[in-house]
């Protein structure tokens, strides 16, 4: 593959550096074929850079699109919250009856918020 590579321009092995680097830490690794020309060299390296952007772009919006979703459902949220609340209190021990009142209160909280009908 690289043989005569100290043959090569500086620039060319500057690219050639910058398309190996990218290539290995983006996950695309060796592709088993070997630009010869500065053109080629940046023109892969070109293609490796715009294909991990897209990754990144389309797995950010992935992301957001699970957190908007989360964020848009308030009943979840109470019950996750309540089931907090409930878990500590019986941790520490209190009664019964307090447990409803704090439990009762949130979900007034939650009401008055207007997170829940």
């Amino acid at each position: 593959q690289v043989s005569n590579v100290q043959n090569y321009s500086a620039l060319h092995r500057w690219l050639l550096g910058c398309d190996w680097t990218v290539k290995h830490m983006s996950g695309y690794g060796s592709t088993g074929t070997f630009p010869t020309s500065d053109n080629q060299v940046l023109l892969m390296l070109c293609i490796a850079v715009i294909g991990a952007l897209l990754y990144a772009i389309i797995l950010a919006t992935v992301s957001a699109g699970i957190v908007e979703k989360a964020k848009r459902n308030p009943r979840d949220r109470l019950v996750k919250k309540l089931d907090e609340v409930s878990d500590a209190l019986k941790e520490i021990g209190l009664p019964k009856q307090y447990r409803e009142e704090i439990k009762s209160y949130y979900y007034y909280v939650f009401k008055m918020a207007g997170t829940i009908g």
